[in-house]
């Protein structure tokens, strides 16, 4: 990676191997990837050339010693190289453990405007419904629409708001399907307020994985 970043003046890490550094679940070590001013040489032996045209708008930061691209750049770098599924995962695994708030994401986003950009729409759409101030469907709603849903397909019996001890206290879930050992919830939170239950969720669904209960979390999409 040094020799990759020496071999051209105001080089910095970007793209997969920015993500390695920042330590991005996922993204293994790879060939150097380094981003230069548009004007340069584009070519090299040992690592990818990435030209940007707007190289000095980017924000970058020091990584293990080495120049490097921002997490917020990073990960529009890689909305146009990766999977939705892909981005969207790592989208949420950045703000569920605090590595960057979602408005944390939006500069860089709002750069690019009227640029064209590989993938940009559907970042900025995935990255806005993660806002604090987002709309958000009620909880209400997303379990009247999945009892429609349930009460439509052959499953067997299943009842709401079964009650379950949970952590030596009294609880429920949202749907539980008995003959199956299934218990279904519907997810309505924004990820502000999933982050604050996420350990808890988390304690609930491995106590009743104990008791060979599997659980399904639905969001609304």
């Amino acid at each position: 990676m040094w020799v990759a970043l020496l071999s051209r003046p105001d080089a910095v890490v970007g793209g997969r191997a920015a993500a390695y550094l920042h330590g991005f679940r996922g993204f293994s070590k790879c060939k150097p990837v380094i981003v230069v001013p548009g004007a340069a040489n584009a070519r090299s032996r040992i690592a990818r050339v990435v030209r940007s045209e707007y190289f000095h708008e980017l924000e970058t930061q020091r990584v293990k010693g080495f120049p490097v691209t921002s997490i917020a750049e990073t990960v529009l770098a890689l909305a146009g190289e990766v999977s939705r599924a892909r981005l969207e995962n790592l989208v949420d695994d950045l703000t569920l453990s605090g590595g960057i708030e979602p408005a944390g994401l939006l500069p860089v986003i709002e750069r690019e405007s009227g640029r064209r950009r590989r993938g940009i729409a559907f970042y900025r759409e995935l990255v806005e419904k993660r806002l604090p101030d987002a709309p958000q469907p009620d909880s209400t709603y997303l379990e009247r629409i999945l009892e429609r849903l349930l009460s439509k397909m052959p499953i067997p019996a299943w009842t709401r708001e079964h009650p379950f001890t949970l952590g030596d206290r009294p609880s429920r879930v949202d749907v539980f399907i008995p003959a199956w050992n299934v218990v279904i919830e519907a997810d309505g939170r924004n990820i502000h307020a999933r982050r604050a239950a996420f350990e808890t969720d988390r304690r609930r669904d491995n106590e009743l994985a104990t008791r060979a209960i599997q659980v399904l979390r639905l969001t609304y999409e």
